[in-house]
Formats: structure tokens, sequence, C-alpha cells
């Protein structure tokens, strides 16, 4: 099997994971836009390089600013939207943190096939992990980070520097390949220059891994902070995602007890009142039921009697009767 066909394979295996992942925790409205997207990204892509556009270093722009200008519009829109919005924030949320922090094990099957690629003459070996690519270290130790995160706040926030260290490492390695590429801002001259831009399919690397990367840190980051902010308001790390969510409401539950406790008391006390009111009649309705009744019984008696002595049934013991019939049967 060739690089080409292992490559292939791996990236549609990571997609589909991917997917399976918005799915299970986005809903039907996020997968659609996840696969809508992902669909038009591509077809983008291979379009653009069936006609060489991206293998062109000549034109103004060059060809790859095609390949990442687009991947860096769609992440600065996603971090501000991370930030902003609070249904990237639910999503973050929703999604377990092992799976945001393990998912970036991936990056070492791509420090593989950088690897490959610098053993072909396609990229400067300072893009591998055997020169000035750290980026393995990353993917190397995210099962590492994923048992950190589980051991309190002192754990999360190492994670969370973790994710700032991920992003710091991929932005080194995009700059190294920026400026190895030929064209304009080659000012990097190794022992090849890097042809990764204009070879398909690893144009991928920088055209999709790179963004799944920092997305996934994204969320990381996103989720991490939303549960620290729990955590230093009193709740829990591992809490509920609605109730990270609600901070306004966590924090004026903290901020102002008192009032909180007075309200709750007050509620307590006309619930109590009303309580006793209602037991009150309860228990007068009841004696007056008692008391009919007894009444009942006694015109009974004296009608049955008058009967028994006069051979007669008065009419008083006929609606009498009716009555006890009512209320004992």
């Amino acid at each position: 099997m060739t690089l080409a066909a292992l490559f292939l394979g791996f990236l549609v295996a990571i997609v589909a994971i991917a997917v399976t992942v918005v799915a299970r925790y986005g809903g039907r409205l996020a997968v659609t836009a996840v696969l809508a997207g992902l669909s038009f990204w591509f077809i983008y892509v291979g379009v653009l390089q069936y006609f060489a556009i991206f293998q062109n270093a000549e034109t103004r722009p060059p060809g790859m600013a095609f390949l990442i200008f687009p991947v860096v519009i769609f992440l600065v829109v996603f971090v501000v939207a991370a930030v902003r919005s609070a249904a990237v924030a639910r999503f973050a949320l929703a999604i377990p943190l092992w799976i945001l922090l393990g998912a970036q094990i991936f990056r070492v099957g791509v420090e593989f096939f950088l690897h490959q690629l610098w053993t072909v003459g396609l990229i400067p070996k300072m893009l591998t992990y055997g020169g000035a690519n750290v980026d393995i270290y990353i993917g190397i130790s995210a099962p590492f980070v994923v048992w950190l995160a589980t051991k309190g706040k002192a754990g999360m926030r190492l994670a969370l520097a973790w994710n700032v260290l991920g992003i710091l490492s991929l932005a080194n390695v995009v700059i190294r390949s920026v400026l190895t590429a030929p064209g304009p801002f080659q000012i990097v001259h190794a022992e090849v220059p890097n042809q990764l831009f204009g070879s398909f399919p690893y144009l991928l690397i920088p055209g999709f891994f790179v963004p799944l990367a920092i997305v996934l840190h994204t969320l990381a980051i996103r989720a991490i902070t939303s549960r620290l902010r729990t955590v230093i308001m009193g709740g829990s790390p591992q809490g509920n995602p609605q109730a990270d969510l609600s901070t306004n409401a966590s924090r004026k539950s903290v901020v102002d007890p008192t009032l909180r406790s007075q309200e709750s008391l007050s509620s307590l006390q006309q619930l109590t009142c009303e309580l006793l009111f209602k037991n009150q009649q309860l228990r007068m309705s009841l004696e007056e039921t008692r008391a009919t009744a007894t009444e009942e019984i006694v015109y009974r008696r004296i009608a049955r009697n008058m009967a028994l002595e006069n051979g007669t049934v008065p009419a008083v013991w006929i609606d009498h009767q009716n009555s006890a019939r009512q209320i004992f049967n």
C-alpha cells in the first residue's frame, strides 16, 4: 500500500470519528453543519488542486495562500464564537473532557507521515520530530493529560497550560512551513524546500489536521475555564454543563447568600401558614360532619320508635332515612 493510500485511510478514519462525536454530543443541526462544511472544503481543495493552483508560487498571492487564508479565517471565526457564543460553550461542555484532550493523540500519526515525507524529499527535516517540530510530544502526552485533568483544580490548570503549549507548538510548525515553502515568504532555505502545500493529499495536513488540532484545543480551553470558574464559584469541576453556563445565577447565590436564605425562609413560613390554615379547616369540617352524623342517628332512632308505636311511617322518618343513607352509604 502506498503512502498516499495510507494517508487517505488515516484521514477518512479521523473524519469519521470527528463526525461521530459531533453527532453524539452536538445534535442533528451541528452534525449537518459539520458535514456540509467538510464537504464544501474537500471539494474546494480538490478543485484547486486539479487546476494546479496550490503549486503555483509565482502568482500574487501565491497558490498556498488559497489554502492558508480560508483556514485562518475559519479559525478566527471559530475562536471568537467559542469565546462569545453560548451555543459553542454548551457544545464544548457537552463533550467529555477526556475526548477533547485524548483526541490530540492523532498528531502522532500526522508526525509519522511528516517523517515519511521528509524521507522522500518533500519537506525539510526541521518540519519533522527529528528537527524543530516538537508537536509529537503533545500527541504522546495526551493520555497523561487526560489523567491529569481528573486530579482537581491543579490538574485542570496544568491541562489548560498544556493546551496553550499545544497551540504554540502548532504555530511553530506552521510558521516554519510557510517560511520554507517556495514563494515570496521563503526566507528560510533548508536542505530542500517545503513542497507540502502543493502535494496532494498531503496538503490536507495544514488544510485539515492543523485546524482540527486548534479546534480541539479551543474547545478544551473553553470547557476547562468553565469548569474552573465553577470550582471558584463553589461548584464541582465535573458538574452539570448547564450549571456551568448559569454563571450569573451561581455568582448571585455566592455573593448574597443572606438574601437567598431570607427568601427561602419567607417562602417556607408562608407555606407553613397555608398548611396550618387548611388543617384547621379540615378539622372543623370533620367535627361538623361527626356532629351531623350523630344528630341523624338520634333522629333515626326516634323516628323508628314512633313508627313502631303508631304503626305508621312518618314523613320525618323517610326524610331522615334518606339523609342518613347519603351520609353512611
